[in-house]
């Protein structure tokens, strides 16, 4: 965490695109968001590298948890944690049909590498999240005053 803050920085306020942005520059090959619809049962988030860029798949469910998890695979991938996962071709052909799974020179899911990863992994992008907690950007108005605006804007249009 300490080198990742001195030689990346985490951006202030925290979004995680210019996050991703920051340590694919650092890292000198992109990094690619792939989100995929979720399978109960099914690994919620995994990290493939390819030969001249690093995919980070993650499954469609709350924006606070499809966070944590991409932050969860950037965490095996500043580890370097090497897993022992096998890309099948059920999962190349749903994940991304046009990707040859030769390709793919490391791929990590949950359940291909061992606890302690899995371990360092989860501390990584626990630690981010706690870092990040009080320098999110501040959202407009929620909703509901939104839309209670809009309503008096209206209400008053007709009864004037």
């Amino acid at each position: 965490m300490r080198r990742l803050e001195r030689e990346v920085g985490i951006p202030d306020p925290f979004i995680l695109s210019t996050l991703l942005q920051r340590i694919s520059t650092w890292r000198g090959r992109p990094i690619h968001l792939l989100p995929y619809d979720h399978v109960a049962g099914a690994m919620c988030g995994l990290w493939l590298a390819l030969p001249d860029a690093d995919v980070i798949g993650y499954a469609r469910t709350t924006p606070l948890l499809e966070e944590h998890t991409v932050l969860h695979e950037l965490g095996h991938m500043l580890c370097d944690h090497r897993g022992g996962g096998s890309l099948g071709a059920d999962l190349a052909a749903l994940l991304a049909p046009n990707l040859d799974p030769a390709l793919v020179t490391r791929f990590l899911g949950r359940g291909s590498y061992s606890d302690r990863d899995e371990q360092e992994a989860e501390l990584i992008a626990t630690l981010i999240m706690r870092k990040v907690a009080d320098k999110r950007p501040r959202p407009a108005a929620p909703a509901s005053q939104q839309l209670g605006a809009e309503l008096d804007r209206l209400l008053s249009t007709f009864e004037g």
